[in-house]
């Protein structure tokens, strides 16, 4: 293939194509606007991890203020369920 190369390599057909292939690479060097794109990615927030993800599924990590917000909706839930109950009877009891 090199010999091929050799022979073809001063050909106006290819001479076109080179041109036409380093100015597409100047075009997109001198562009300013990627390294803008590559900022704004980086200051994004990255995705949870896959080892981040098996400690909460297993317990452990941050999972602790999930539990907290729980443990209080149960509170709330219970009270509930437990004023309930009292009017029940109450009702029961002026029957």
């Amino acid at each position: 293939m090199y010999h091929c190369w050799k022979v073809l390599r001063d050909e106006p057909k290819w001479h076109a194509i080179l041109e036409d292939l380093e100015k597409s690479n100047k075009c997109a060097l001198d562009d300013g606007g990627d390294t803008m794109a590559q900022e704004d990615i980086r200051e994004k927030e990255r995705p949870m991890g896959r080892n981040e993800a098996k400690k909460q599924r297993s317990g452990k990590g941050k999972a602790k203020d999930d539990d907290d917000s729980l443990h209080e909706d149960m509170k709330k839930y219970m009270d509930i369920q437990a004023a309930a109950s009292k009017r029940h009877e109450e009702f029961l009891e002026t029957q």
